[in-house]
C-alpha cells in the first residue's frame, strides 16, 4: 500500500496529557502497512512531521497525511480512527 500510495503519516501533537495519549494510541493502532506515526510537542525541530502542526481550535490534535497532503486536523479518537480506515486500500 506505501508503494502505492506513499506512506500514511499520522502526526499527534500537542501538550503530554490524556487527550494526546489517546490520539496516539489510536493511530498507533489504526494505522496500515507502511504508515509513520509520531507523537510530540507542535512544532518539536527534531520531528519534522510535527512543523506546524498546531491548530487555533484545539490544544491536542492530530493530522493524517499522505503525499504530502494533510487532512484538517483531528482531536476527536472516533474521527482519528474513522480518517485512518478511509485512507485503507482494500
Amino acid at each position: 500500500e506505501a508503494m502505492l500510495a506513499g506512506p500514511l503519516e499520522i502526526a499527534v501533537g500537542g501538550p503530554s496529557g490524556p487527550a494526546r495519549d489517546e490520539l496516539a494510541s489510536v493511530a498507533r493502532a489504526a494505522t496500515s502497512p507502511g504508515a509513520v506515526s509520531v507523537v510530540g510537542e507542535p512544532d518539536a525541530a527534531e520531528v519534522p512531521l510535527l512543523e506546524g502542526r498546531t491548530t487555533r481550535t484545539s490544544p491536542v490534535a492530530a493530522f493524517v497525511c499522505r503525499g504530502f497532503v494533510c487532512e484538517a486536523p483531528i482531536s476527536d479518537p472516533f474521527a482519528l480512527s474513522a480518517a485512518v480506515r478511509a485512507h485503507r486500500r482494500p
